[in-house]
């Protein structure tokens, strides 16, 4: 079933969760309700998504992935670039995940930093020995914002997923750092929160955490979501029939099925 938002502004939805959670299914329950092209840059090396246009032909008309791996930041910048550039109203632009791509840019940081010496910095344990105050997170965060406003720049709709990561945080050295406010209002009662750069967990309008139990039932609760009704372990069949349509008021487009 075919479906058309029935506002004009876009979606900027990010869902997250441990793996096998059902984020990349929800996706794709996305991509066959979407009525425009959806573009998808898929951080994985398990090929999910053309294992998916493979068991559904039809998303071969119009989904296009970019594959790149999970630490090519330029890769990764150079798709997010290229995929902004096509989309238009009422396609969507797909990241599934974007915690790897907070993790290739720090790590590109510390090739540029340490040259030739970048493998020899990791197998002799000096990542261990590292503080905050040896990452210039102002350079780091100046490069990362380009994917941001490539994304959040877009016309389209736009739906990312990331991995879930504890609430205490843990720094290089070794020392935890509490969350501030913001971060516990939206996530403490969930327990877990978007694994990635900070800003990830504020800047889509809805944030859902999925979850899958024992039995293979699938599950969403709302993090945060501006003007919609909050949900709580809301069992999801197909997201964009249970979360598009029932909560954001999407609506099947006539005469499509």
């Amino acid at each position: 079933m075919k479906l058309e938002a029935k506002h004009k502004t876009p979606e900027r939805i990010l869902l997250y969760g441990d793996p096998g959670s059902g984020k990349s299914r929800a996706a794709v329950d996305v991509a066959r309700a979407a009525t425009g092209r959806v573009l998808v840059l898929d951080t994985d090396y398990s090929s999910s998504w053309f294992r998916s246009i493979d068991a559904h032909p039809e998303l071969a008309d119009t989904v296009e992935v970019w594959q790149v791996g999970p630490d090519d930041w330029a890769g990764q910048i150079r798709a997010v670039t290229e995929m902004t550039k096509q989309a238009g109203g009422g396609d969507w632009v797909v990241i599934d995940s974007m915690t790897p791509t907070w993790l290739a840019v720090r790590t590109l940081y510390i090739q540029r930093r340490y040259g030739d010496d970048f493998f020899d910095f990791f197998a002799t344990g000096k990542d261990k020995q590292m503080s905050d105050a040896d990452m210039n997170w102002n350079a780091i965060n100046s490069e990362y914002s380009r994917l941001y406003r490539a994304v959040f720049g877009s016309p389209a709709h736009v739906l990312l997923t990331a991995e879930a990561d504890a609430m205490t945080t843990v720094t290089q050295s070794g020392k935890q750092v509490a969350q501030d406010r913001g971060i516990k209002t939206h996530y403490q009662t969930i327990g877990w929160k978007p694994k990635g750069q900070k800003t990830l967990a504020y800047t889509p309008h809805t944030v859902i955490w999925l979850n899958k139990d024992r039995v293979g039932g699938y599950y969403m609760t709302t993090a945060k979501d501006r003007e919609r009704t909050e949900i709580e372990a809301r069992e999801v069949k197909d997201f964009s029939r249970d979360y598009l349509m029932r909560v954001a008021g999407w609506r099947p487009v006539k005469d499509a099925t």
